[in-house]
């Protein structure tokens, strides 16, 4: 007579990587093989290198995969992921970023779209339960043929923007005096406000000057506003002290509204959401002709009105093409490997050892009440001989045991041994003088 001991392992992923390119249409970041910007393994990714686009009509990389190293087990599913990410701002709602996949015969199968692709790098992924190509279930020979494929646009988006502007050079005017004592524009052109250290003042009333500023350069778009920042204080404060800043258009000053100043540097600013002069939209021709003035008041050199700082933001809406950046593609086969059976030769000895769990509750006359809380777990220890193809049968019941997943017992005797087990240790010794026999010791925990 015999038993039975079956194993089904539990599902397994294989992952596989490209090893080189089929055919490619987006732009490298670098080098000129695309496959190798987005073979990182899984666990480990590089934003630094990765294949993109700014095209608004679709364009595709299609990549050569690994084989399969398992070759082996029942597949349930192919699974293309990718870590995508823009440079800038959200991809277009109408935008497009596909997996797709080349199952073995001349077509491309595509899964759903994932657009808009965020700012920020996430995984996509794309999840096929059978051979698109067949309609039939994944064979092994379909992976060691299978090509991954992305494919993507980025349509025109219209993002907010802004350019900053600080003084270059005089203006029209130059009233004002400088402290310390060097071109005017110098004392107010700093990234960051540096107060009484540098700075323009007037210590007489309706004080003026005006200074230019650098061209635009490559943007582009519709200006919404321009406006002027200005940072300023009294040396002295009785509230006679007052600053106004203006632009100055086809010889014409504008003036926006008059601040009074206080005895902490304060900040202020003024926006004209159209060229004063015109009373249209502002140009780009407009920002490269700017000048922009400030006229301060002061009473006398212990009253003294100051700035620190002027620049101008140009407010405006840009059309962009987000760059379409994928720093990662490889595919994931989940399978179940086949599963394993032996057969042995009647036990020599089964051991039951089985546990329960009793609790013990005292009470203060003296007596006390054991509770019975049920089973709490069951070892099975059988022990036997193996001598027919036993170096087969042991080595088989050592990788069960390696592989940790249940195990099924069949055909005992006693049928009520027959269930599902962990292994939680195996012993086996080689009989000296005997080839092919092995005494044993299995020890089972019932689940």
């Amino acid at each position: 007579m015999t038993f039975t001991i079956s194993q089904t392992p539990d599902a397994s992923n294989e992952y596989l990587y490209p090893s080189s390119e089929s055919s490619c249409a987006l732009t490298p970041s670098t080098g000129t093989d695309n496959s190798a910007l987005v073979d990182d393994v899984w666990n480990n990714p590089d934003d630094t290198d990765y294949v993109y686009t700014t095209s608004t009509s679709s364009v595709t990389d299609e990549y050569n995969i690994d084989n399969s190293s398992v070759g082996a087990g029942t597949i349930n599913y192919v699974r293309i992921i990718s870590r995508v990410f823009t440079d800038s701002i959200d991809q277009d709602s109408s935008g497009e970023y596909y997996h797709g996949v080349y199952g073995g015969t001349d077509s491309n199968n595509w899964g759903v779209n994932h657009a808009p692709v965020i700012s920020s790098a996430t995984k996509y992924y794309s999840t096929w339960l059978e051979n698109p190509d067949t309609s039939s279930a994944w064979t092994w020979s379909n992976i060691d043929a299978l090509r991954v494929l992305i494919k993507c646009k980025s349509p025109d988006i219209s993002s907010p923007e802004t350019l900053t502007l600080r003084p270059n050079g005089q203006g029209n005017y130059n009233t004002l005096s400088a402290s310390p004592a060097v071109s005017e524009y110098l004392n107010i052109d700093e990234d960051t406000a540096d107060d009484d250290t540098t700075y323009v003042f007037s210590d007489t009333s309706d004080e003026k000057s005006s200074y230019t500023f650098p061209n635009h350069t490559t943007e582009s778009g519709t200006i919404n506003n321009i406006t002027v920042y200005f940072r300023a204080r009294e040396y002295y404060l009785d509230d006679t002290g007052h600053i106004t800043a203006f632009v100055r258009i086809s010889s014409t000053d504008y003036f926006g509204d008059e601040e009074t100043l206080t005895s902490d540097y304060v900040n202020n600013n003024y926006e004209w959401t159209q060229n004063p002069n015109t009373t249209s939209a502002w140009t780009w021709n407009d920002v490269d002709n700017l000048e922009v003035g400030l006229r301060l008041d002061g009473e006398h050199s212990t009253k003294q009105g100051r700035c620190t700082q002027l620049y101008a933001v140009v407010n405006y809406t840009a059309t962009v093409n987000p760059e379409i950046r994928s720093s990662q593609c490889y595919a994931v086969v989940n399978y179940t490997p086949s599963a394993t059976q032996v057969t042995l030769q009647d036990p020599t000895g089964v051991d039951i050892q089985d546990n329960r769990s009793t609790k013990r509750y005292n009470f203060r006359d003296g007596t006390y009440l054991v509770r019975d809380n049920g089973r709490a777990s069951k070892t099975l220890v059988i022990t036997g001989t193996e001598t027919s193809s036993s170096d087969d049968t042991i080595n088989s019941l050592r990788s069960m045991a390696a592989d940790g997943t249940k195990v099924t017992l069949a055909s005992m005797d006693d049928t009520n041994l027959n269930g599902d087990y962990y292994i939680k240790n195996i012993n086996a010794k080689k009989i000296g003088g005997w080839v092919n026999r092995y005494d044993y010791t299995l020890n089972l925990e019932e689940i």
